[in-house]
């Protein structure tokens, strides 16, 4: 136990005074630990030290009952994190509740204890999976166009490469309306649509 009052300088006298409020140090972890007890009682001031001491070993320990935390399910989660955006960013909201959108769907209802790395694998492989399937549904969607290739910006028959990734030639850019020249590569991991 380690209580003691901090001493001052007093302005006018030039004398070494004693401060009224009792503060405590010790070490923890490797770290200092110097508060004021708020107090000028010293038992108040050494209980206040053994509570502080308790409360930093109960977390470096994880000892504390967080069981309410843990079984809340992913999608409660997400929402109050949507709630909270919206206070700090109300201009970004409708980007964040829209990129969310496929962690309610897959992860939503997954308590947060079961939120493993194993779980964070699949929720990568199924949404990886969906987005290539979306992407192949655009560039047949593309090939199948009456105007043919032309309309695509692209030659014939060279719009798909494979199963993975396929190349959609000739997509809307933007609110101009104006046709790319350039090819877009669709793969695993991109989606034209931000899907």
């Amino acid at each position: 136990m380690s209580v003691y009052k901090t001493t001052y300088r007093d302005q006018k006298t030039g004398k070494l005074k004693q401060a009224r409020v009792w503060w405590y140090h010790f070490s923890f972890g490797g770290r200092r630990i110097r508060e004021s007890s708020k107090s000028t009682r010293k038992t108040i001031a050494q209980q206040a030290e053994k509570n502080r001491r308790m409360e930093l070993e109960k977390g470096f320990n994880e000892i504390e009952d967080k069981r309410g935390e843990r079984i809340r399910s992913i999608g409660s989660l997400v929402t109050e994190f949507i709630t909270a955006y919206n206070l700090r960013n109300p201009r970004s909201v409708t980007f964040a509740a829209y990129a969310v959108k496929p962690l309610m769907r897959i992860l939503g209802r997954l308590m947060a204890v079961d939120l493993t790395a194993a779980a964070v694998k699949e929720y990568q492989t199924t949404a990886l999976t969906q987005h290539a399937q979306q992407a192949r549904a655009i560039a047949k969607a593309h090939r199948s166009h009456p105007g043919g290739a032309r309309f695509l910006g692209g030659r014939k028959g060279s719009d798909a490469r494979g199963s993975e990734e396929a190349t959609v030639t000739g997509y809307l850019s933007g609110a101009r309306g104006k046709l790319r020249t350039e090819p877009l590569w669709i793969s695993r991991a991109t989606c034209p649509t931000g899907c």
